[in-house]
């Protein structure tokens, strides 16, 4: 299940004895972590019925013993196995685990959260969603998003244009956890003002080094080169690595090429088809619409040029990358 399908049971005070957690999401995930401490023991008996397990505390003997020892002062005591990596446990430990699951005692609310996603051919899997419930905690929408930054902002009597609020999501990217953290820097550097406007926004959050490169392309294929040579003049002065920028560059040519087939396919949703972040999806497939096929394969070879110029014939890598934008300007 998803976390909204999973939160609503907590409210209803729906919680099996063995939960599994997963996924990219953070902030969801921890949120959800703190409503079952809130709803399984006391702030003031946790010292004794809150245990945590990580890879370097933990054993099957030490869980095992864990389970049997009853709750003090309460009714249920909360186990959490923290990225244990148990799906890569042996196969005989994930079997002692499973059965240790199997038959957990009722005090006992074990809680599992780990980084990668199961492989769900394997009998320990199976247990779990047999005896309890899995949650994947995937990234919000970019619509949720631009929903919970307008919500934030309203709470503060702020108001922002939604294409301003779209304009945070593709800076601050999926994580909500970073989002949230850029929304209280916009906070408090507002003061008395009631409107957010793109100016503030470029006032305080830092563009990630992908969408700075990839202004810098927009503005070549548009024919801006003043632009573009700007933006590279401040990547060379925030010392950024010239040869990871000639990758880049050759990444984002590839990525909106790869746009330009997908439209050229007829898919519906090509940014969707793209994948990744899908503010920076739009932005590629709204290039490949205006730039024809040829002119970005050119990219992809210009690119690829400069990078073996750099690592095989040893050039300077600011002249290759130089070299690499002024080509770029030529039709």
């Amino acid at each position: 299940m998803n976390f909204t399908e999973y939160k609503k049971l907590l409210k209803q005070n729906i919680l099996k004895p063995v939960s599994l957690f997963y996924g990219e999401e953070d902030f969801l995930l921890n949120y959800c972590i703190s409503l079952i401490r809130k709803n399984t023991i006391d702030e003031e008996q946790a010292f004794f019925n809150d245990e945590t397990f990580t890879s370097e505390n933990f054993s099957l003997q030490a869980f095992s013993d864990s389970l049997a020892s009853f709750p003090v002062f309460s009714e249920k005591k909360l186990i959490v196995l923290n990225d244990i990596r148990i799906f890569k446990m042996p196969t005989a430990d994930q079997e002692t685990l499973a059965k240790l699951l199997s038959e957990a005692p009722a005090h006992a609310v074990i809680l599992i959260r780990e980084q990668e996603a199961p492989d769900k051919r394997l009998k320990l899997y199976k247990t779990i969603q047999k005896c309890g419930q899995e949650v994947e905690f995937t990234y919000m929408t970019p619509a949720d998003l631009k929903a919970q930054i307008t919500k934030k902002l309203s709470a503060s009597g702020l108001s922002i244009s939604d294409a301003d609020a779209m304009y945070i999501v593709g800076l601050a990217g999926p994580s909500l956890t970073n989002l949230h953290t850029q929304m209280e820097k916009l906070l408090s550097y507002m003061g008395s003002r009631k409107k957010v406007t793109a100016a503030d926004i470029d006032a305080i959050i830092e563009k990630p080094l992908n969408n700075k490169v990839f202004d810098m392309i927009d503005a070549l294929m548009d024919k801006k080169p003043s632009i573009a040579f700007a933006i590279l003049s401040d990547l060379k002065q925030l010392k950024e690595e010239p040869v990871k920028l000639i990758s880049l560059i050759g990444g984002q040519f590839c990525d909106v090429t790869k746009a330009s087939y997908l439209l050229a396919d007829g898919v519906g949703n090509p940014a969707a088809a793209l994948g990744g972040n899908p503010w920076a999806a739009n932005k590629k497939v709204a290039v490949a619409r205006k730039v024809p096929p040829e002119k970005l394969a050119r990219g992809v070879h210009l690119a690829r040029r400069a990078d073996e110029a750099v690592k095989r014939d040893g050039r300077d890598g600011w002249d290759a990358l130089w070299e690499l934008v002024l080509s770029l300007c030529e039709d």
